[in-house]
C-alpha cells in the first residue's frame, strides 16, 4: 500500500510525508475447498514504516501502527 506525499494544504494543515506499507498474506484450508476451516497468517506494515493519516487531527500525535502479524482461524456453518 502507498501513499502519496500530501503538500497541497488547506488553512492550518501542516504537510505529511508518503510511506509505503509492505503487506502479506497467506491461508491455508485443511480439509481442501470443501473444508469449514480456514488458517490464515498476516502481516501487516513489514518494514516497520511510519505512516500517518494526513486528514486526521491527531496524526501529529498518532502515527498508524507499526509491524503486526496476526494469526486467524476461521470456520463456517
Amino acid at each position: 500500500m502507498t501513499t502519496g506525499e500530501q503538500d497541497r494544504l488547506a488553512a492550518f494543515e501542516t504537510e505529511t510525508d508518503g510511506y509505503t506499507f509492505l503487506n502479506a498474506g497467506l491461508a491455508f484450508r485443511p480439509g481442501g475447498d470443501q473444508g469449514r476451516l480456514t488458517l490464515r497468517l498476516n502481516g501487516r506494515n513489514l518494514t516497520d514504516e511510519e505512516g500517518r493519516v494526513h486528514a486526521s487531527f491527531l496524526k501529529d500525535e498518532l502515527p498508524l501502527p507499526g509491524r503486526n502479524i496476526r494469526f486467524t482461524v476461521a470456520t463456517s456453518f
